[in-house]
């Protein structure tokens, strides 16, 4: 099933569709496919009248407030609202009728990523990470994966938690396995070779099977730990599991 996600672009003051990477501080190369003659507000009360949730109201530049003001006075705490969110207004947007913020640039000051400014952001919603959400938009450019607005990301924190939970997922996975072979194995043979006249190698292979089952459940044990660490060094961030 496909599921729309809805979203209306404000750019002075008026619902368009621009065309992606073309937005920039020389108003001249902005590029649209669609100026719409309606109002932000008329787009918001068509996704509250289809139930759409989840939409976003993008504020692209200057002179958007107002519009962007009107579409979540029409569907309040129906629509995200992003651009230019920053801790001093973030407050100021929920207040106005959006679900949550969305926010990228201000936690990137010189193309490297604020724990200090994303606490910042936080503390000024209360604490409430239900608030906020972080957009991570990337490009590639150079043979590099960039953030849309040509900041740099080090993914080596989000890297080490994934090789954590991967490592324990993998092991959760050999110890179902080779629980199964060894109950087979016990249940259906006598012996190593097949003959009922060497029980004890069937024994020995048993062993080692619970062996290697006991030593995978304590490696699983031990990366399920080291990812629990890494998650709650970071819970600062805002990108939640929930």
């Amino acid at each position: 099933m496909t599921k729309f996600r809805p979203c209306i672009d404000l750019h002075s003051g008026q619902v368009k569709q621009i065309v992606g990477g073309t937005l920039s501080n020389v108003p001249a190369d902005l590029k649209t496919n669609y100026v719409s003659k309606l109002p932000a507000s008329h787009y918001a009360e068509l996704y509250q009248r289809h139930d759409l949730r989840g939409g976003h109201v993008v504020m692209l530049g200057s002179g958007n407030d107002a519009a962007a003001k009107e579409a979540l006075s029409t569907w309040r705490s129906g629509l995200q609202v992003a651009g230019g969110i920053t801790d001093k207004n973030a407050q100021y947007w929920i207040d106005q009728g959006a679900e949550k913020v969305i926010i990228t640039s201000f936690l990137f000051p010189e193309g490297k990523f604020s724990l200090e400014r994303l606490e910042s952001v936080l503390l000024a919603l209360g604490g409430d990470r239900s608030k906020l959400v972080l957009d991570l938009s990337c490009r590639r450019k150079d043979n590099t994966c960039r953030l849309s607005h040509h900041f740099v990301f080090d993914m080596k924190p989000v890297v080490s938690v994934l090789n954590a939970w991967s490592c324990a997922i993998i092991s959760l996975f050999a110890i179902v396995i080779l629980s199964v072979l060894g109950s087979l194995y016990k249940s259906e043979h006598h012996g190593f070779t097949g003959s009922e006249g060497e029980p004890e190698d069937g024994g020995a292979v048993a062993a080692s099977i619970f062996t290697a089952v006991f030593v995978y459940a304590a490696f699983f044990v031990f990366c399920s730990f080291q990812a629990y660490l890494h998650v709650r060094n970071r819970r600062g961030g805002a990108i939640s599991l929930n």
